[in-house]
């Protein structure tokens, strides 16, 4: 088994890797095979995808030589009929498609699950995540939500220890957007209140990790001395427990997302053009369909439809190009042709979604530059390193003392770029 001190600097983060995509296979396998160690996955990525994927690549090499966290929280709200009553009663929703829940029954399935996919007997590192969503019950007070999470994650936390002394994890902990916000935010999770509740549990806890939001303006984790004049980072130092940072490169500023990598893309104009083509061909079918079924609502009726359509060479975020075809575009067509849409739309479709992408690509990629040149400019980097943003960041990070940062690697040459980092 990997010793928990051996772990790679840099992370292979699979929040949205699948086995649909050849390219994310060979990423991670070219990672393994360059030195990486550590990856991190959740039972929710891709709908079971990301760790049916590595469940397929790790048996390649020594299974026992990776180091992998998965994590549970999050339910489709398809999955409900399948839980206890218990579990149930413990379930916050979150939308019209998901909940949450950290219930022990719940996790216990799911961890089920995760150990089938990723084909091994154990998983390294077990997290709650996102408990935080467990605030969110609007029937409650804040103090009582408050009371109402901790007493939760305290059930889990026995529930795992026990996972611990059966064998099929190693050690636990959460992953949560709270950790790094100040004590006085309602969507606070405090460590210092979660390391009381693991050594109320037991004094030679499994309590190791924590993950969190890092980047270059979500900082508070090192920045903001929030404990009793200590940061999140020497907080979780002192106690033994290993940072992870999530999200190094899609910094979120006031209710927008920044990129923080260069992508080297430039999109053409003739492939606009193409775009643009595209675009007005595949509403035009679609209303033609929704005609032709009598729908009630028109294309104008359904804001996500003449968004898409007006806007989609304006979106300069590649999550956000992957949200409104797989949440949005590909249900509703699913729907309005009643899970049989014609190959020339399929096509089509696929076509248009890979020039958004594209041109979100660039549009990230003058972002990054831009924030380079600034950089330069106060001297926190030097005008000489030539790297890419990306690389020079996760050196920043890891300065500022976080020990690990997972980056989604989707790309061979991102894996590349990173490789001085796959290193302990």
């Amino acid at each position: 088994m990997r010793d928990i001190s051996t772990l790679s600097k840099i992370g292979f983060g699979t929040y949205r890797v699948s086995r649909k995509d050849p390219e994310h296979t060979e990423a991670i396998r070219l990672a393994l095979s360059l030195g990486g160690n550590l990856i991190d996955t959740a039972n929710s990525y891709q709908n079971g995808e990301s760790e049916r994927l590595i469940g397929s690549i790790i048996q390649e090499f020594d299974p026992n030589s990776i180091f992998i966290i998965s994590k549970a929280g999050y339910v489709d709200n398809g999955f409900m009929p399948k839980m206890s009553t218990a579990a149930l009663q413990k379930t916050i929703p979150i939308s019209a498609a998901y909940s949450h829940c950290i219930h022990p029954d719940f996790l216990e399935q799911k961890l089920e699950e995760s150990l089938k996919r990723i084909k091994r007997s154990y998983i390294d590192c077990y997290m709650l995540h996102n408990p935080e969503y467990q605030l969110s019950n609007g029937q409650n007070s804040l103090t009582d939500n408050q009371a109402s999470l901790y007493s939760d994650i305290q059930q889990a936390f026995i529930f795992l220890e026990e996972q611990v002394k059966i064998g099929k994890i190693r050690y636990y902990g959460i992953s949560s957007n709270g950790f790094p916000l100040a004590p006085d935010n309602p969507q606070a999770v405090s460590l210092t209140e979660i390391i009381k509740i693991a050594q109320r549990i037991s004094p030679n806890h499994h309590f190791k990790m924590i993950q969190f939001p890092f980047n270059l303006f979500e900082n508070n984790a090192s920045e903001q001395l929030f404990f009793e004049g200590k940061s999140l980072i020497d907080l979780a130092k002192s106690e033994g427990i290993i940072t992870v940072g999530n999200r190094p490169f899609n910094a979120n500023i006031e209710n927008s997302t920044i990129r923080l990598a260069n992508n080297n893309v430039q999109v053409h104009e003739d492939e606009m053009k193409i775009g643009e083509k595209i675009a007005d061909e595949i509403f035009s079918t679609i209303e033609s369909e929704m005609l032709r079924l009598n729908w009630e609502k028109k294309i104008a009726d359904i804001p996500f439809l003449p968004f898409l359509h007006e806007n989609w060479f304006n979106i300069n975020h590649t999550q956000g190009i992957d949200h409104i075809f797989s949440q949005q575009l590909t249900p509703f067509v699913n729907q309005l042709y009643a899970d049989r849409i014609p190959d020339d739309l399929n096509r089509q479709i696929e076509a248009f979604r890979l020039i958004c992408e594209k041109s979100a690509l660039s549009k990230m990629d003058q972002i990054a530059s831009t924030i380079k040149k600034q950089l330069e400019e106060r001297e926190v980097v030097h005008s000489s390193d030539k790297r890419p943003l990306q690389v020079i960041l996760c050196e920043k990070y890891l300065e500022a003392g976080i020990d690990h940062v997972l980056v989604g690697m989707r790309r061979t040459d991102y894996v590349r770029d990173l490789q001085p980092f796959f290193s302990s």
